[in-house]
């Protein structure tokens, strides 16, 4: 049924021209007309931007994900609430007017227009659905729904679902919240448009696997909106992609929009005052002023591996390739899969010629801090728990190189294969016991020897395109880290398919210099020694090279 209106009278607007001749400027500009007047309220200049951006977005059915970052209470919630009800009300009631029934930019809601909300916790996603809420039931809102021209009633109206029907269209539009935990279940949804609030504590696989989907079938709009956090995921990797693509001239429009508290301040001299103030509480410098008003992301406190340096010279050797044998002395380093994970193998060569001395000893008896490098030359992955296939095919491999020294994995089921392994050759294999303190150790040593650039691997074009490369880099970037008191805790994120074997594998090689230059204590008494299958760990001397 079409209808048949002059076009929202009362101050909205009136659209002229006709149809398709109606540029979408034009009518991204007159949606944003109307959503000022449903609000109640005229939007800075930064909101607009921000709110033109999603409604160009959904009149051009763009693919591309639209990302924010915008300085904290600066009213990003406001502006995607706003904006969210004018077009669940607007769209449907413009792709049903004659004058754009060919309209292909409006066809898609000539039924109604469907929206979810998503964020870390319910409490969360409701701010939003909440404001939306608001805006519809308010006495602007009731006044516009209840117009002749529009004859929109509420039909669901609860705590995280809003039903508007059309009475003149027989047409419905929605809008719904979610809790995005890890234990939520919120599989099922289709939605045109969906926003995801505080993307940055909501998790891949949650957001890949059961939020991304949803907009699947229309595809719909895809908006992330947040702020900078210690640690990546998926929001801090799409405004990457968004800014590099913009920046190549990939796309024509940016899809990442940013507003710090600069921006936010030159339009609200309020806002400024409490800027002012947060300066003067928290220091200008802190850690949650630079994220929560400057839009800085403080990596150095949450991610193991600076990925910028990791992914560079000197230590990705872009001229290198894997060597699948070598007769020059190596070192093994093996993380054996449990569960789900994969055993994986690390082979790598170490260099005694050039020493680093990271400090100069200042006592006559004490040795420098002295470090050496080693590049990785190969990997080899073993899917499964078919350890006695494993062991067969890890004999053959370890075939193919000069080994030198081998640390293994000796937790759990790495204990019998590393007594196995040790009875079938002839360099010594020694087990390490992960434990809450020995992982602390073993990772601070492996980063010690990343950021004094004596760990390398191979990054050459042809390298690159293998899986275990793409494995490998992978798992590394995505490494946290946390301290439980002076013990350093690195571990792969806490979400389904994610996975350390590679970078774990690569430090017990690291670590394997250090019983090569035979620089390793027994101890006595220690919760992860194995005494009786000379399993040794490091009690924090300093490094130095012995029989040399």
């Amino acid at each position: 049924m079409l209808v048949r209106i002059s076009f929202i009278q009362k101050g909205v607007t009136k659209i002229s021209g006709i149809g398709k001749s109606l540029t979408t400027p034009n009518l991204v500009k007159s949606i944003i007309v109307f959503c000022e007047m449903l609000c109640g309220r005229k939007l800075f200049p930064y909101q607009v931007q921000f709110a033109k951006r999603i409604v160009t977005a959904v009149l051009e059915n763009d693919e591309n994900t639209i990302t924010a970052l915008m300085a904290r209470q600066c009213g990003k919630s406001f502006t995607v609430s706003a904006i969210s009800s004018a077009l669940m009300i607007i769209l449907p009631i413009m792709a049903n007017m004659p004058l754009f029934y060919d309209d292909k930019r409006l066809q898609m809601f000539r039924n109604g227009m469907k929206m979810g909300i998503y964020a870390p916790a319910l409490s969360q996603a409701q701010i939003i659905f909440n404001n939306i809420k608001d805006f519809i039931s308010s006495q602007r809102g009731t006044d516009i729904l209840s117009s002749e021209e529009f004859n929109i009633s509420l039909d669901t109206f609860n705590g995280n679902k809003v039903t508007l029907v059309f009475n003149n269209l027989g047409i419905k539009s929605s809008v719904t919240c979610f809790s995005a935990s890890e234990t939520a279940n919120i599989e099922g949804g289709s939605w045109h448009l969906y926003i995801c609030d505080e993307a940055q504590d909501i998790s891949n696989y949650k957001y890949r696997k059961s939020i991304f989907p949803t907009v699947s079938f229309y595809n719909g709009t895809k908006i992330l909106i947040g702020t900078p956090s210690i640690k990546k995921n998926f929001f801090y990797d799409t405004i990457m992609l968004n800014e590099q693509e913009f920046k190549e001239k990939k796309v024509p429009v940016k899809n990442h929009l940013e507003y710090d508290c600069d921006v936010i301040m030159s339009y609200n001299p309020r806002y400024a005052k409490t800027v002012d103030a947060a300066k003067r509480v928290m220091g200008e410098n802190s850690d949650e002023f630079l994220m929560n008003y400057k839009l800085k992301w403080l990596f150095q406190f949450g991610m193991f591996i600076n990925a910028e340096t990791f992914t560079q010279e000197p230590i990705a050797m872009g001229n290198a390739g894997r060597l699948h044998e070598c007769k020059e002395t190596c070192i093994v380093g093996i993380d054996v899969g449990k569960a789900q994970d994969s055993t994986v193998v690390t082979v790598g060569i170490p260099d005694y010629s050039h020493p680093i001395v990271l400090e100069k000893s200042k006592e006559a008896d004490a040795e420098d801090y002295v470090l050496y490098d080693i590049k990785i030359i190969d990997w080899k992955e073993m899917v499964g728990d078919n350890y006695e296939e494993q062991f067969y095919a890890l004999i053959d491999y370890l075939k193919n190189f000069n080994v030198k020294l081998c640390m293994i994995d000796g937790t759990g089921v790495g204990s019998p294969i590393a007594d196995r392994l040790a009875a079938h050759v002839d360099f010594p294999v020694i087990p390490f016991v992960f434990t809450q303190p020995s992982k602390s150790m073993l990772m601070k040593y492996f980063n010690a020897y990343i950021n004094s650039n004596c760990f390398h691997y191979p990054a050459n074009a042809e390298t690159q395109e293998t899986i275990e490369f793409k494995k490998f880099q992978e798992q590394c970037l995505e490494l946290t880290k946390d301290y439980k008191g002076d013990k350093l805790i690195v571990a792969a994120p806490k979400e389904r398919n994610k996975h350390d074997d590679y970078p774990f594998s690569a430090a017990l090689m690291v670590w394997g210099l250090k019983h090569e230059l035979g620089d390793i204590e027994t101890l006595d008494s220690n919760e992860f020694i194995q005494k009786d299958r000379n399993a040794f760990v490091h009690r924090g001397r300093r490094l130095r090279r012995l029989g040399r």
